[in-house]
């Protein structure tokens, strides 16, 4: 259990070609909006894509690609793969 732990990383942690199954999403409203657009528990996420001032960033979730700033990737914790 320590080493997953140690694994943990926040979504706008990740690098190129990195992927991580949602651990937990932040219990606020963005947190909601995030859910509903398929960041929830269990779900595998990577990084396609970064801008090139290093903001936004495109992840590849469930087939499609959601586009985030850093400070709301922040709010959601993944497990890496």
């Amino acid at each position: 259990m320590q080493n997953s732990q140690m694994e943990a990383v926040t979504l706008a942690d990740l690098g190129p070609g990195q992927s991580g199954c949602v651990v937990k999403v932040a219990d606020d409203a963005l947190g909601h909006n995030l859910a509903a657009m398929g960041l929830v528990r269990g779900a595998t996420v990577s990084l396609n894509r970064t801008a090139p001032m290093g903001n936004p960033r495109i992840y590849a979730i469930k087939g499609y690609q959601l586009s985030l700033r850093n400070e709301d990737a922040r709010k959601v914790l993944l497990r890496l793969s």
